[in-house]
């Protein structure tokens, strides 16, 4: 083969390459934006006054083609009236509108194994509660893809 068609193909390679990672960046801004979106309305339509949030994070995944978003909140950790701390942990493809995992538990204050209690919920679609390690998992193959 000729240098001229050697030195075209990598050219051509890295004009590739430089498109898909341009797409692939503007994807994951695309992402951070809704699931900043996402995350804002889900903390609005669930808070309380004894809701702590945790700091969403977002994953565009290309394996899946779609935006992941991470939310976490837990309930009655500051209130000394509430004997029990609950714990809600969710990752929902916002594209799709569909959770993909949650653990929804709680952690009674007083129990001194610390043992969970999973409280199953009628709105997440198909997806089934799970422990928060099996959730920690989970979560971790879903943002690897």
């Amino acid at each position: 083969m000729n240098t001229r068609i050697l030195f075209l193909s990598a050219w051509i390679g890295l004009v590739s390459s430089a498109a898909f990672a341009a797409e692939s960046d503007t994807l994951k801004i695309k992402c951070g934006e809704m699931g900043t979106k996402f995350a804002a309305q889900f903390k609005k339509e669930y808070t309380s006054e004894i809701s702590i949030w945790g700091n969403p994070e977002f994953h565009y995944s290309t394996g899946m083609n779609t935006c992941l978003v991470y939310t976490e909140v837990i309930d009655g950790a500051l209130d000394k009236q509430i004997n029990a701390i609950w714990s809600y942990r969710r990752v929902t493809d916002i594209y799709s509108n569909k959770v993909l995992t949650y653990s929804r538990y709680f952690v009674r204050k007083d129990d001194p194994t610390q043992k969970e209690g999973l409280v199953n919920l009628g709105n997440v679609g198909a997806a089934v509660n799970i422990s928060p390690a099996e959730f920690a998992r989970a979560k971790m193959e879903l943002f690897n893809r």
